[in-house]
């Protein structure tokens, strides 16, 4: 027979840390806005002292950091953008700067939420289904729904006003490109999306994948980085792959044949770069009547620009040109260089290049 005192002194011990962690969480449910405030209550559990670290994944992440934060221009301190650039504004539906007096960044209660605690898988703010800007949504985003509702183009490509402002994609459309959609599409061109898109939990499945051996709090889990540089050399979390690929030991993989018609079939992450350049030469050489020039994506414009130097009126830049431009800061802007979805990203790029100069893209493969 089990000793009645050892079960009942086991059973105090558990309601104990349960009361504890109910205090605490509700703690930091409630805490106001303040960094350590905020922190305080999260790292007391989790972190090295009991819970494999987190807290100190999460300080080796991009996340700890507001972007830009002692520029007056940083995103942090600009109406609207504060709704993702600050932890107050994503928790708490806040738009304007004047409600935000002490912007941080995204701190652990901007991701989760007390109030969803055991409600679905870690307590996060957003899960399951998530619409994009163009209005296509997203059913199996899961757990991958809160990094979705910020990473994401900010454009509504389906409202012909875009061709008007000559819009650009934000700087993050990693849910778009990763669905397969926000983007100018070439009417006429049938296109296609990697078996990425079908990931369940998309982008939470391999940027908190369990990081490598040796590589713990540097890649993976609540640092969110699939590869980070390192004194001998980049790290890649392949643990992020082998869930679906029998092997991978880097994430640059063959591509299947030439797509930026190099003659020569390389790596699927050079391809789209070889590819990336390719269309910019084709716009830059078109701009003004096919005088030359420069664009640029600056706030939250595609920019063309003379040899002069001087901007070219909206106006005058032919569709055709503004899609190509629009598409390239698309695909630039994803900085996965096709890892996420592979077709999509290929397929924009070449049917730009195709709608732009009237022909596909010299001696390459086309998907």
């Amino acid at each position: 027979m089990k000793n009645p005192l050892r079960l009942s002194l086991a059973g105090g011990i558990a309601i104990l840390v349960a009361a504890g962690s109910l205090l605490l969480h509700a703690e930091a449910g409630a805490a106001e806005f303040a960094r350590e405030a905020v922190l305080k209550p999260c790292s007391t559990c989790h972190s090295d002292r009991f819970l494999s670290g987190p807290y100190e994944e999460w300080k080796n992440s991009t996340h700890k950091d507001l972007v830009n934060a002692d520029d007056p221009r940083s995103p942090a301190r600009r109406d609207v953008c504060v709704s993702c650039h600050t932890a107050q504004g994503f928790a708490e539906g806040k738009t304007k700067t004047a409600e935000i007096p002490n912007p941080l960044p995204q701190t652990c209660v901007a991701c989760h939420s007390i109030e969803n605690h055991g409600k679905v898988p870690a307590y996060v703010r957003l899960y399951g289904r998530i619409t994009l800007p163009d209005k296509v949504t997203i059913a199996n985003a899961g757990t991958g729904a809160v990094c979705m509702a910020c990473h994401n183009s900010r454009r509504d490509v389906t409202d012909d006003d875009i061709y008007k402002d000559q819009g650009a994609p934000h700087g993050s459309p990693q849910a778009d490109m990763l669905k397969g959609s926000g983007a100018l599409e070439v009417a006429g061109y049938r296109y296609a999306n990697s078996v990425h898109t079908t990931i369940e939990n998309g982008c939470v499945t391999c940027h908190m994948a369990q990081p490598l051996a040796g590589a713990e709090k540097v890649v993976g889990s609540h640092t969110f980085k699939v590869s980070s540089k390192a004194p001998n050399g980049e790290i890649q979390n392949t643990n992020a792959c082998v869930g679906c690929h029998r092997k991978v030991e880097a994430f640059n993989r063959p591509a299947v044949g030439d797509f930026d018609g190099d003659k020569a079939i390389e790596s699927v992450q050079d391809e789209v770069k070889g590819l990336l350049e390719v269309v910019k030469k084709a716009v830059e050489e078109r701009i003004d009547g096919g005088k030359g020039g420069t664009f640029a994506d600056s706030h939250g414009k595609v920019v063309f620009k003379g040899k002069d130097g001087k901007n070219i009126k909206p106006e005058s830049v032919p569709k055709a040109q503004y899609i190509a431009g629009y598409n390239y800061f698309f695909v630039l802007n994803d900085k996965s260089n096709g890892i996420h979805n592979t077709s999509y990203a290929v397929q924009l790029l070449q049917s730009s290049y195709q709608n732009l100069a009237g022909k596909p893209v010299p001696n390459a493969y086309i998907r």
